[in-house]
């Protein structure tokens, strides 16, 4: 295989969608002692993994390498968790300030329903005691209502022609 099927197959692992075969391949590769020189990390990381024997050239350098990676690995899924509990509880409280929003809403209406007096009905009265007198006000009152709704429809039908 050459060192871009390779680099494929390592992508796949750690995204952790290689097959058994692939997994095989890949732990051949890297005990074969052909490792290309841009896949040392990947050999590194695959020897200490699964401890198939000693890594080609400088041990102390590459467990040194393998071992910072590693730390940056956990360190980048620490910070994924804490992330999704941040979020979980930012929903959580979400919802538990609507539910108490809603029962204050709901007492407030309920004590406002339940304070306010009760206004006794409005009777109409007799503004003219004469009927006379009542019918001459209701005929201007009339007429007045009457002479503006004209007016106003003469103004609409200039607009109109």
């Amino acid at each position: 295989m050459d060192a871009n099927e390779i680099k494929v197959l390592t992508e796949k692992y750690f995204e952790g969608m290689t097959s058994v075969e692939e997994e095989r391949l890949l732990r051949d590769y890297f005990l074969s002692g052909n490792v290309d020189a841009s896949l040392m990390d990947d050999c590194e990381f695959f020897v200490a993994l699964n401890g198939m024997g000693t890594m080609p050239e400088g041990d102390e350098e590459a467990e040194s390498r393998l071992r910072d990676r590693l730390s940056q690995q956990i360190d980048g899924w620490n910070m994924v968790e804490k992330t999704a509990v941040r979020v979980a509880r930012r929903i959580s409280l979400r919802w538990i300030g609507g539910v108490a929003a809603s029962l204050l809403l709901l007492v407030s209406l309920g004590l406002y329903l339940n304070s306010r007096q009760e206004e006794p009905p409005v009777t109409m009265q007799d503004t003219f005691s004469d009927p006379r007198d009542a019918a001459i006000e209701a005929q201007r009152a009339l007429t007045k209502f009457s002479v503006d709704l004209n007016r106003g429809l003469d103004k609409i039908n200039e607009i109109a022609d």
